[in-house]
């Protein structure tokens, strides 16, 4: 039996200067400023460059970035029959982040992008003793990211992936990261104003708590693959989509069941 009552009031500045260094060379400062009347001030920035065409058809791009995350108002203010109560006393976590990343242009109808990056947290927040707390643990994250995307006048089709090592200091793996996420979206125009679009993604396996005896578990992968179909009248977009085609059966955390496969009605107007 949990119970949750508290808030808190959050405000915040942000401001950006860009300037350009020469003819294709181009830098930016983003900084933002926020006050929470029961975490307290973090401030945060992002610096980076962005060279255009360094070589025939390649972008490339370089930044350096803060961040923070706030703790939820469970974690401040939860409670429930075991004992557990939250801790108003909390910290927010701290990131710091590098990313170099490289866009090519292939030709007039594709482009490949491909990023590297590296992430580390500290000011953890944890459960311990009943209760969340700042720990002077602090994760390291490494990965890639990577897109292509190629169309035509009739065609759409874009392949994305990730790989990501996530891990605390002393080496053990960070929950509910999967070291492998990769997906498509492709799109169709058919005859008679018909579209035809599809979305897959795969979620490779990663670590997760067992929901009651909270042990750590594998979570296997899952493939999760939407089709659909739409038409345009009057300006109106309307069709239905099928998700979960596969009818993957998965729980995502562990314990939450998620919808299996299921026909849904689409109806949209841009405006």
């Amino acid at each position: 039996n949990s119970s949750l009552s508290g808030d808190y009031d959050n405000t915040g500045f942000y401001g950006n200067i860009g300037y350009q260094l020469s003819h294709n060379l181009f830098t930016s400062l983003n900084i933002r400023a926020d006050n929470n009347n029961v975490i307290g001030r973090n401030d945060s920035y992002k610096l980076g460059f962005f060279g255009e065409n360094i070589f025939p058809k390649l972008n490339v791009s370089l930044n350096f970035a803060s961040g923070f995350k706030n703790p939820s108002l469970y974690e401040l203010y939860g409670a429930d029959s075991y004992g557990y109560k939250g801790n108003t006393d909390l910290g927010a976590e701290k990131s710091k982040t590098s990313e170099i990343g490289f866009d090519y242009k292939l030709n007039t109808n594709s482009k490949l992008g491909l990023s590297f990056f590296k992430n580390n947290v500290s000011n953890l927040i944890e459960y311990s003793d009943s209760t969340y707390e700042n720990t002077s643990n602090k994760i390291k994250q490494r990965g890639i990211e990577f897109e292509y995307n190629i169309k035509d006048d009739d065609n759409s089709f874009t392949f994305f992936g990730n790989s990501l090592s996530s891990e605390k200091a002393n080496g053990t793996p960070q929950l509910r990261r999967p070291e492998w996420n990769l997906g498509f979206n492709y799109n169709r125009a058919l005859v008679k104003g018909f579209n035809f679009f599809s979305k897959y993604k795969f979620k490779g396996e990663h670590f997760d708590i067992h929901n009651s005896n909270y042990s750590t578990i594998i979570m296997p992968e899952t493939n999760l693959l939407d089709l659909g179909i739409t038409k345009r009248y009057w300006g109106y977009e309307m069709g239905a989509i099928i998700n979960n085609f596969l009818d993957e059966n998965y729980e995502s955390p562990h314990g939450f069941s998620q919808n299996a496969r299921k026909l849904n009605f689409i109806f949209k107007r841009k405006f």
